[in-house]
């Protein structure tokens, strides 16, 4: 009887057993599913040309050669998208005492697409230069940056600070050892923007040094034509560069906010090496700029073949909270597109950047 029960429990164990080890066979634990999510790139790479533009404007409205993508195309009435729009130009105002000047916009369609409202504010009046005609590219150039009722399409952008300095050593273009040929106009750029939606809020920082990599004329990669040279830097004035044909470069670090500074979200952490802008080309074809010598400025002839000048080149790597880091490849600098390629735990996504 005893042996009996021994053998009846034996079977169960035997039987349990088996059963349990062809569950446990069978199973398969289902893959992670693969962090794809590219909207947090165009998001942030949208808020950096925002600042970026507004970077780009110091020089050129200051050192009188034009804002060429941010000057309406005609004083009249202009189509923006499939709307028709009251058009201002765009109204630089210098003040050599006290030291300052702005830019003003009043429903100005720009020749990259955007409407733009309100008066950008560059205060120089902290410039430690020596020479008599203190402008953007002038060694020893210190400029604080202010907005007032900013706006750019349905966004308005809050400039918390913003302070730009030329990095350049007294003496440039003049003395021996520093001349263009061996020396790219620098600035470094430290500022905080708040841009907001009609349903979001959104805060960008940043500590970035702006390159001005064809200054002495330097090789420009260039679509379809390959590889020229442009007039950039004429000298000996300070105030002859030609912005116009600029080829900039971009590096340095910061955070942002995609969620918005009220709604709580992670924060965002980035870094860029050598993100490049080309005003000599755009995605929408090869611009043709008009010189008016009686207005001393540069016009885009259509606003409806926008002159945008996105990254072109370049890498740039953040993380938000704890996701997976996010590499961005903006490519070689010789195509004109908004297009970059977003690598994610080893997995590439191509990915459309326009703004």
């Amino acid at each position: 009887m005893k042996n009996k029960k021994f053998t009846i429990g034996l079977t169960l164990l035997l039987t349990s057993t088996l059963l349990l080890t062809n569950c446990t066979k069978n199973k398969t634990n289902d893959p992670p599913v693969p962090d794809n999510n590219t909207q947090s790139t165009a998001d942030l790479v949208e808020l950096q040309m925002i600042m970026g533009d507004i970077i780009e404007m110091a020089g050129q409205g200051h050192d009188a050669t034009g804002i060429s993508p941010y000057l309406s195309s005609t004083l009249t009435a202009v189509k923006v998208g499939t709307t028709m729009v009251a058009s201002n130009p765009v109204a630089p105002n210098v003040q050599t005492v006290p030291k300052y000047y702005t830019i003003s916009f009043t429903n100005t369609p720009g020749n990259d697409g955007h409407v733009r409202n309100g008066v950008l504010k560059y205060d120089y009046v902290t410039s430690t230069s020596t020479v008599p005609i203190i402008v953007h590219s002038t060694p020893g150039f210190i400029a604080n940056v202010t907005a007032t009722a900013y706006t750019i399409d349905n966004y308005s952008v809050s400039i918390n600070s913003m302070t730009i300095k030329n990095l350049v050593a007294s003496g440039f273009p003049l003395t021996a050892g520093l001349t263009p040929t061996n020396v790219n106009l620098s600035w470094s750029i430290s500022a905080n923007l708040t841009v907001a939606s009609p349903s979001w809020t959104r805060n960008i920082t940043g500590d970035w040094t702006k390159t001005l990599l064809n200054t002495g004329n330097q090789a420009v990669p260039m679509p379809l034509t390959g590889t020229q040279t442009f007039t950039i830097f004429q000298g000996p004035s300070y105030a002859s560069v030609i912005w116009a044909k600029a080829y900039v470069s971009y590096s340095g670090s910061g955070t942002a906010n995609l969620q918005g500074t009220t709604g709580g979200g992670s924060i965002i952490k980035y870094t860029m090496n050598n993100l490049t802008r080309n005003f000599n080309s755009s995605p929408e074809g090869y611009k043709y700029i008009k010189y008016v010598p009686s207005t001393n400025l540069y016009f885009c002839p259509n606003v409806d073949d926008p002159e945008r000048h996105p990254f072109l080149s370049g890498l740039m790597n953040f993380q938000e909270g704890a996701n997976p880091n996010r590499q961005v490849d903006f490519g070689a600098g010789d195509v004109a597109d908004y297009n970059a390629k977003v690598t994610i735990s080893g997995i590439t996504y191509d990915i459309d950047c326009r703004n």
